[in-house]
């Protein structure tokens, strides 16, 4: 006998669907709604369905995607389904012969899609990504280990500011044998050339390196602590060992370099040294910068979890170095520091000796007390490695300190 339904769907949350739960990284939730019909005619033994779903109000990490049209359907033996979403343009096409040896295969293209822009706020502000490419894939449902395919990377270019890197020829990632390789892949921008290999055995070992010379700016679409950067560094660094706890080898080395941490007012200028990269641990040797008309000098080491700092073992030496923590305050300092012990709480510790300060900046109980309040209202950013760490600095200064504003002209003694 032949059967017939025919079967709306008027607003189906995405949240609903069993396979998107789970699948959601930080700041990168799926929202929104889908609609269309599904129609069903045939028998038991020869079933046929026409299924169409479209959406316009999809949301991925707070940003729009779509408007989606798919297509599921079946021809002979097989289910095919067809997809295409707008923004960002991605095609699908994909087929599963759901009788026999249930073979699957499907066929993936895109334009100038931009990964960061859907994980959420926190990613956007690194920069932005493009990607721009196709791939197939192919395998059985009844043996995973005869699963392969193939992405070709036409287009890859991340970019802050002003600043571009792109893929010098296309970029290809395959996969056969449960083992993704990436052949070599050569990117280049302003005073950037680098060379990227890799190989990562599913669920297994990892086998990667990056090797050759990058502008300073390149940071910052790596983190967000870096306002601003300039000059350039050579590197050359891989990975290897378990995927889940690689072995990292290899160095950093630099020369005239300036930099600005949105945690730090001052620039740090002829920013130079080496950081050397062996199992385990990196070793930091005479990292020098001038900041606020002095010197810094930073020697030490970082143990490693992994890839995540276990314990630190560094020191710091300051000299000369003027800071200006807020307002028209300026102070002149020498310093000696260090900070120690298991990354999950480590010690600051050392001395600090004022040479010479001033606080000139004119005082209104008004603008102060308004200034307070809207700290006071002001959300609790999370506190970073440094801000958990327990101080144990000494600070001294018994000349030339002074307040010299509209309030107060008097000597200031640290004992």
């Amino acid at each position: 006998a032949i059967a017939e339904a025919d079967l709306k769907l008027a607003s189906l949350p995405v949240s609903k669907l069993s396979f998107l739960k789970g699948v959601d990284p930080a700041g990168a939730r799926m929202e929104g709604s889908l609609g269309g019909r599904v129609r069903g005619k045939g028998t038991l033994a020869d079933p046929g369905v026409d299924a169409e779903i479209v959406s316009s109000d999809l949301r991925l990490g707070g940003r729009a995607v779509g408007p989606l049209r798919a297509r599921l359907s079946t021809e002979g033996r097989s289910v095919v389904l067809k997809a295409d979403l707008k923004e960002p343009a991605v095609q699908l096409d994909a087929s599963l012969a759901w009788a026999g040896s249930r073979k699957w295969a499907a066929r993936l293209a895109f334009e100038s899609v931009q990964p960061l822009a859907y994980l959420g706020p926190g990613w956007q502000e690194k920069g932005v990504a493009r990607l721009s490419g196709a791939g197939q894939i192919q395998g059985d449902l009844d043996d995973p280990r005869l699963l392969k395919g193939e992405v070709s990377l036409r287009a890859v270019e991340a970019s802050t500011g002003d600043f571009r890197v792109a893929n010098q020829g296309n970029v290809v990632l395959s996969l056969k044998e449960k083992t993704v390789t990436i052949g070599q892949a050569s990117f280049a921008g302003p005073s950037t050339s680098f060379n990227a290999r890799g190989r990562w055995e599913i669920g297994g070992a990892v086998d990667a390196g990056i090797e050759g010379h990058a502008d300073l700016r390149l940071i910052k679409v790596v983190t967000g602590e870096v306002e601003d950067a300039s000059g350039a560094a050579s590197f050359s660094v891989s990975l290897s060992g378990e995927a889940s706890s690689p072995a990292v080898r290899g160095s950093i080395r630099g020369a005239g370099g300036t930099l600005r941490l949105k945690s730090i007012p001052q620039r740090i200028s002829s920013l130079g040294g080496e950081i050397h990269f062996t199992p385990g641990r990196v070793l930091i040797e005479s990292v020098k910068g001038e900041v606020g008309g002095g010197t810094v000098t930073i020697d030490g080491s970082v143990s490693l979890a992994g890839l995540k700092p276990a314990a630190f073992a560094v020191v710091a030496r300051a000299r000369g170095v003027t800071i200006r923590p807020w307002g028209e305050a300026a102070v002149k300092a020498n310093a000696d520091l260090a900070l120690g012990g298991a990354a999950a709480r480590p010690l600051l510790s050392g001395q600090v000796r004022l040479l010479s300060g001033r606080y000139r900046e004119r005082f209104d109980w008004k603008t102060k007390l308004a200034e307070f309040r809207r700290r006071a209202d002001r959300p609790r950013a999370e506190a970073g490695w440094l801000g958990k760490a327990d101080l144990a600095v000494r600070i001294v200064g018994r000349e030339n300190l002074w307040i010299d504003n509209n309030v107060l002209r008097a000597p200031v003694v640290v004992v």
